[in-house]
């Protein structure tokens, strides 16, 4: 299972590019998102990582701290 450690946004007008990498740069998503489908993309990997999260037991706090991360690009 691959494991997405950066994202990264692209935005635009109308398209964004997102790109997202594991911990050791390899690709995992790139995808062209048209403006509408942003949110709806963003909440699906959300809920991603709250099921990856109950699996390995990590704190419901500690899940958001690690969206918002991911999303806004901190260490």
């Amino acid at each position: 299972m691959q494991t997405v450690t950066t994202i990264g946004l692209d935005i635009a007008k109308s398209v964004f590019q997102v790109h997202a990498v594991d911990a050791g740069g390899k690709v995992i998503i790139r995808r062209q998102l048209k403006r509408r489908y942003v949110l709806a993309f963003f909440e699906k990997l959300q809920e991603a990582i709250e099921k990856a999260a109950k699996e390995f037991d990590i704190a419901p706090a500690r899940r958001n701290r690690i969206v918002v991360e991911k999303v806004k690009g901190n260490d």
